[in-house]
């Protein structure tokens, strides 16, 4: 058993990758920043630290992982694209990466199945992280970097959540400062025949997928390739998304105590909430994450919360979904809380509400809970 340590990436950038880069060579897992969440990453190459990053995690073998590339050069190492596919793949690849959009693509045989968990398919990314990148670089080989946090728990968005996760692990932590994205990358699947079908939500969207495509979908390609009708990110076989993707499970990015998902209506005064596993908790016993200051101004009594957090007090889409799993993580760790209750307006539809709504529904592992 060793002590996890931090390397701040500031303090000596060429260093940092060079120890980063020594580290994986010899086929250990270290913590890598990216602009999503934290990883823990390992050489694609390098069987033993593949294992590491399951038995650190306590990953299920089912969850396949991704592997995070520089650049769309370095596909064929790792995938084997139709033609179909390769046409698709390089219009969204000129869009979308680098950046937090992970394409799932038919994989080379000689590719380790604990990446595919055994499947067909291999998941590719492009990170945006400079330090990140540069590690790439100076290993010259995918890297899997699955989120570095214990199988289900939140996923980390700093140095510190990694710390907190593995504090007695001998891990090397690169610290590069919060992570300015702040949930996992979209994850689609492109079919042999250039089909698309959303696996997981993220900040980049159906509608910027359809948008990527251009002048195709003026040719009746783009929307009517989405296998999903209308091109919804949600898919009916749960079973074939989670062989393609991670973080499709019921259950995921969830504190320690038991969390609902607060559903209006926000009106007149509440002793506390009423879950849909039919228990009570008063307000004295609950960590409430609110968004845009909803639940306060509603005047419902939320003041007298044991913990009340509102990581985007304007509302704003982008700073609530950057500090979302921070306040999880101080939600589950503030002294006396027994269940966190997390509220995000049904109505919000703009941009990427969808994935931040996925997260938190998983979070909860679906519960709700209304003012009682």
């Amino acid at each position: 058993m060793g002590i996890s340590q931090v390397v701040k990436c500031s303090d000596g950038f060429a260093t940092a990758i060079a120890e980063a880069g020594s580290l994986l060579r010899a086929g250990k897992v270290v913590s890598l920043p990216t602009e999503t969440v934290y990883g823990l990453a390992g050489l694609v190459s390098r069987p033993e630290a593949l294992q590491c990053i399951y038995d650190l995690k306590r990953r299920p073998v089912t969850e396949p992982l991704i592997v995070h590339i520089f650049d769309s050069s370095w596909i064929d190492r790792f995938a084997d694209p139709s033609f179909a596919q390769r046409a698709v793949v390089t219009r969204l690849a000129e869009c979308f990466w680098p950046g937090p959009l992970t394409m799932v693509l038919e994989s080379r045989q000689d590719v380790n199945p604990l990446i595919r968990s055994g499947g067909p398919t291999v998941a590719l990314r492009v990170p945006d992280s400079p330090f990140f990148r540069a590690v790439l670089c100076e290993v010259d080989d995918g890297l899997a970097a699955p989120s570095a946090n214990v199988f289900g728990h939140i996923s980390p968005t700093s140095a510190g959540d990694v710390l907190a996760e593995f504090p007695n692990e001998d891990l090397l932590v690169f610290d590069d400062g919060p992570c300015r994205v702040g949930i996992e990358s979209s994850v689609v699947r492109i079919g042999r025949d250039g089909s698309l079908l959303m696996l997981r939500p993220g900040v980049i969207t159906v509608a910027d997928i359809v948008r990527a495509q251009g002048d195709q979908s003026q040719k009746g390609g783009s929307e009517a390739l989405w296998k999903d009708s209308g091109g919804s990110s949600q898919s009916s076989d749960e079973g074939v998304r989670a062989r393609m993707s991670p973080g499709t499970c019921e259950r995921h990015y969830s504190p320690r105590q038991p969390a609902f998902v607060l559903i209006g209506p926000l009106e007149g005064a509440a002793l506390g909430v009423q879950t849909s596993l039919e228990v009570c908790f008063d307000w004295e016993r609950l960590a409430v994450i609110d968004h845009g200051s909803a639940v306060k101004k509603a005047g419902v009594g939320v003041e007298r919360a044991r913990c009340y957090l509102d990581p985007a007090p304007t509302g704003d889409l982008a700073e609530f979904t950057r500090t979302l799993f921070a306040a999880l993580r101080t939600a589950e760790g503030f002294p006396g809380v027994e269940a966190v209750i997390i509220y995000f307006p049904e109505h919000i539809e703009e941009a990427w509400s969808a994935a931040v709504r996925d997260r938190i529904m998983r979070a909860a592992s679906g519960k709700s809970a209304k003012l009682a």
